[in-house]
């Protein structure tokens, strides 16, 4: 039911993974027969994300994008605290060196994750920018395949995951991110690689709202190993369903506040209020100059509303500074 890696794609360039048994697609599609109930529980969870997100503000797959790179790099080792990466976004600067190679892999995240994009057959170099992240990115980079060591490996993911053509796309997806890490195509322990692809092919088959599935939010169980393939399924599709749910909560949550914003802006006349609302929604944050180009009014209006919106409880600033100011919705 597995194959273990074969000695000759380790005399490639690169460094060697840890032997271990490799995924088997059989494995994987015989226990997609038998997980019925637990793959259509998780499906219809990824179908209410995205038929929520259908005709939204893409700046709500943004939030999404954001938190979901912020998890997976936490799953990586990283500690970064919720809306960092929103936060180092906006300002471009001031960030320690090893922050800068976190967020550099972070942002190379969010960047996949927006464009719903798979990587098409041979091209993973492409995909992953690797010449980019050489330059400093999550784990030890010495411990990554690179060159003909990289490419060999590459053309056996790509092999096997065409044999799970048939499987539903969470299967697929599940298996993908499994596959990658028994090959050692990461470096130890980064997750972000193979958790982005896989939320990507995971919404492969969609037509609505959503670029990606959100997995990572709910925590790391669904990328932890397991004895069986069985297993492994069962566990990912359990976190498949509650990074869904998690992320339909917080449209939930911010739902609401638009209502209490809306209800607490009544007495304020002009176009700027409510077009603020609909701005910090879809942002994790917001910088006046960012509200001033989403709301189309002047850095003053936009400064002014923030701070009312803050005086009335709608809004907090999140930097605690008198420049380079940052506000996020009160949710």
């Amino acid at each position: 039911m597995s194959s273990p890696i074969p000695d000759p794609v380790w005399r490639m360039p690169g460094p060697r993974a840890t032997a271990t048994a490799l995924p088997s697609p059989k494995a994987w599609r015989d226990a997609e027969a038998g997980l019925g109930r637990a793959l259509v529980d998780a499906a219809a969870e990824v179908a209410r994300l995205d038929e929520r997100l259908r005709g939204r503000d893409p700046g709500l797959i943004h939030r999404l994008a954001l938190e979901e790179a912020e998890a997976l790099a936490t799953l990586s080792g990283a500690n970064l605290t919720p809306g960092r990466l929103a936060l180092a976004e906006m300002l471009h600067a001031g960030l320690a060196e090893d922050d800068a190679r976190v967020l550099r892999g972070a942002t190379w995240a969010v960047r996949r994750l927006r464009s719903g994009r798979t990587p098409r057959s041979g091209g993973l170099s492409e995909f992953l920018n690797r010449q980019l992240q050489a330059e400093g990115a999550l784990g030890d980079l010495a411990q990554r395949p690179e060159g003909e060591g990289f490419a060999a490996l590459a053309h056996r993911w790509d092999h096997a995951l065409s044999r799970m053509k048939r499987a539903h796309p969470l299967t697929r997806a599940g298996f993908a991110h499994h596959l990658w890490q028994g090959l050692g195509l990461s470096a130890p322990g980064d997750a972000l690689e193979s958790g982005t692809i896989a939320g990507l092919i995971a919404a492969e088959d969609l037509r609505g709202g959503l670029a990606f599935v959100p997995i990572a939010r709910a925590g790391g169980d669904a990328h932890m190993p397991a004895a069986t393939a069985s297993d492994l399924l069962q566990t990912w599709l359990g976190g498949v369903r509650r990074g869904c749910l998690s992320a339909l909560m917080a449209l939930d949550a911010l739902s609401a506040w638009e209502d209490r914003a809306r209800a607490a802006t009544e007495d304020l006349s002009g176009r700027t209020p409510p077009r603020l609302i609909a701005a910090l929604a879809s942002a994790p944050v917001l910088s006046a100059e960012a509200a001033q180009q989403s709301v189309g009014c002047s850095r003053d209006a936009a400064e002014r509303n923030l701070a009312l919106f803050e005086a009335r409880g709608l809004a907090r600033e999140v930097t605690g500074q008198k420049r380079f100011r940052l506000w996020r919705a009160s949710v």
